[in-house]
């Protein structure tokens, strides 16, 4: 795999495993109890900065489709 390829967002794929690392770090120091509480924040927080209904709203299917 091509660490340095970006997406269509511009984040390279080295850039998203760091950050995904960065919140499953984040999300085991928080703990069982409030992993939930965190993500709801992250998403709220991501909302924000999209700043746009459409694509936070196709973001959000695509989360809640079937594996």
């Amino acid at each position: 795999m091509n660490t340095t390829t970006e997406t269509s967002r511009g984040l390279s794929s080295a850039e998203l495993d760091e950050l995904y690392s960065l919140l499953s770090a984040g999300l085991t120091a928080a703990g069982d109890e409030q992993t939930s509480m965190v993500l709801a924040r992250l998403a709220l927080l991501l909302m924000h900065e999209v700043g746009d209904k459409e694509r936070v709203h196709a973001a959000i299917q695509d989360a809640l489709a079937p594996w």
